[in-house]
């Protein structure tokens, strides 16, 4: 996989800026080397830890914490919201295991409803835990110095406590308005109290 590797090695040398714990024995690698020799131009292969190295659990909670949201203070960060902070998804602790993803987002999906019938059958591809996508931003970042998703959004499994979709990414603003942060947001379904009033 080349630079598109991060192992335990990897978090260590990272360790400066995010103390993680390192797994004890690492586990190992559940894809086969065909796959691995296919996929290692266009994918991330990354070990996820689920401790700080003080013991503490990683989760999104943890993690918004730990970089905080005032990117003049520090970067990378998240964007200054707070409206997660008592999701379940944002108290789910990350699992210790290998994610291996596509760097950049599919073209051929941008501006595809998640909520479209085709993409049922491609969930488990197509759509990231929220935790594990905010792990893998990070730790990308720190060990390579690149922004995953910088101007895009990527679904992700995670509903909200209403059924909204959480969807999370667009670091910068190209048009410098907003300040730098990884956002994350619910995607509002239309239900039955969205309506209209008239003016005359």
């Amino acid at each position: 996989m080349g630079k598109n590797f991060i192992g335990p090695d990897e978090l260590n040398c990272i360790s400066e800026h995010m103390e993680l714990m390192i797994p004890d024995p690492v586990p190992p690698i559940p894809f086969l080397m065909e796959t691995l020799e296919s996929c290692q131009e266009n994918y991330i292969l990354v070990l996820a830890t689920s401790n700080w190295k003080n013991g503490n659990i990683l989760n999104i909670n943890s993690l918004r914490n730990h970089f905080g949201w005032n990117p003049a203070k520090y970067e990378p960060c998240f964007y200054n919201q707070d409206w997660y902070v008592k999701e379940s998804f944002a108290t789910q602790t990350i699992l210790t295991h290998w994610l291996m993803v596509k760097k950049s987002v599919e073209d051929p999906l941008r501006g595809v409803d998640p909520a479209n019938e085709i993409l049922s059958r491609f969930e488990k591809k197509v759509f990231l835990k929220a935790v594990d996508a905010v792990y893998l931003f990070f730790v990308w970042n720190l060990a390579r110095g690149e922004f995953l998703w910088s101007n895009d959004y990527v679904w992700c499994s995670d509903l909200d406590k209403n059924g909204d979709r959480i969807y999370i990414g667009k670091y910068s603003d190209p048009n410098g308005i907003n300040k730098n942060g990884l956002e994350i947001h619910r995607h509002l379904r239309i239900r039955d109290n969205y309506s209209f009033v008239f003016n005359i």
